[in-house]
């Protein structure tokens, strides 16, 4: 039942970012879709009988993560370096 709780959760958070960004920043689409996947991953691995967070699947999710997390970073520091040569 938590795990329901969860991606409900992601997805909330995701919506949020969503409605953010349009107003404040672009680059938090990119963590709109990170949370719009988390929730998917929660989800998905609660319906179906196969545990995505072991395995192979379980790779894939760290580095998909990893790699989404790594370009908010970069994208994120690009960003300030723009906004204070202004």
């Amino acid at each position: 039942m938590l795990v329901y709780v969860y991606a409900a959760l992601w997805a909330v958070i995701a919506i949020y970012l969503f409605a953010v960004a349009i107003r404040v920043n672009k680059i938090l689409f990119l963590g709109a879709g990170l949370f719009t996947f988390m929730a998917v991953w929660w989800l998905v691995n609660e319906l179906i009988n196969v545990n995505l967070f072991d395995g192979m699947y379980g790779i894939i999710f760290r580095v998909v993560m990893g790699i989404v997390l790594a370009l908010f970073i970069i994208f994120y520091v690009i960003s300030k370096k723009k906004g204070s040569g202004n």
